[in-house]
């Protein structure tokens, strides 16, 4: 940060595998969603036929499981599951991209769609009935993208259709951030203090002068919390939120950050103000030192 300010991240916490959750209608997802369970020791368990309890203390304490080189925990696979096969991975890119064995990646892939039948038979399909109408679909954002190509072709259709699967999670992300977080804070008054830095996809970066006071840096936080967490409404008129997630630091470092989660991102302004006030005062002593020896 400049000297005399402060750093923020606010990102959107995951995204993608919630929107794909809610317009596949894929219950599992939703339900851990919603009451706050860690959708990637889910997946793990399920995976792997553990509880998620026990799938999410092996991650803590370090304790792997046997697939590939057996250096990786339940927790891990589940959550490049997640990331990847909600977009019709096949098994054979799944176990080239995390350099495993393919009769490895092979039960990953069908263990994750036994587990999850919805995002092949409610989201991947949902996805081909747009196309196949009129080679368009609408984000929840309500942007529209067409997909051309020769959908008479078995083999361009398909290759079309997995291009398309991405689509309406990524393409609304990507306009969630800029439409309510970075147009927000350009155009809206009362953030005259903050400098935006950067937008990474899913999360926007910025500065603000601690001179100002812990107060008014709460105040735009919330501010641009609420219009982020802003409700979706997906094609069959179900509505949630993406919940979002705040750094803090004295640079970009994530590692080098506080975070704040869930009900940690207080939307009370002097709770937040407070927090915010002493999360300061522990970095201050460690950008002190970084300063020194350099």
């Amino acid at each position: 940060a400049d000297k005399g300010y402060m750093i923020y991240e606010i990102d959107l916490s995951q995204a993608e595998n919630r929107i794909v959750a809610y317009v596949g209608r894929i219950e599992p997802m939703i339900e851990a969603f919603e009451t706050n369970k860690d959708v990637h020791s889910l997946t793990g368990a399920l995976i792997s036929g553990k509880t998620p309890d026990v799938v999410k203390w092996e991650d803590d304490n370090e304790v792997y499981c046997p697939l590939g080189s057996g250096d990786k925990t339940w927790r891990f696979w589940g959550k490049k599951a997640n990331h990847g096969l909600n977009y019709d991975l096949g098994y054979r890119q799944f176990s080239l991209y995390y350099e495993i064995p393919e009769s490895a990646g092979k039960l990953i892939v069908e263990r994750y769609h036994t587990a999850y039948p919805g995002v092949r038979k409610n989201f991947h399909s949902y996805v081909k009935a747009c196309l196949t109408a009129n080679r368009t679909l609408t984000n929840l954002m309500g942007r529209k993208t067409m997909f051309m190509g020769n959908l008479a072709n078995q083999y361009e259709r398909d290759k079309i259709f997995k291009e398309a699967y991405s689509c309406i999670p990524q393409g609304t992300v990507g306009d969630v951030i800029n439409e309510r977080g970075m147009n927000y804070v350009y155009y809206e008054d009362g953030f005259e203090e903050l400098e935006l830095l950067m937008q990474v996809h899913d999360s926007i970066k910025f500065q603000i002068p601690i001179s100002i006071g812990w107060g008014r840096h709460a105040e735009m936080l919330i501010r641009i919390k609420r219009s982020l967490e802003t409700p979706l409404v997906t094609h069959y008129g179900r509505e949630f939120s993406i919940p979002a997630d705040l750094s803090i630091g004295l640079n970009m470092d994530k590692s080098n950050m506080k975070q704040l989660k869930g009900s940690n991102f207080s939307e009370d302004q002097e709770v937040l103000a407070s927090k915010l006030s002493e999360i300061y005062e522990q970095l201050r002593p460690m950008q002190s030192m970084k300063e020194m020896w350099t």
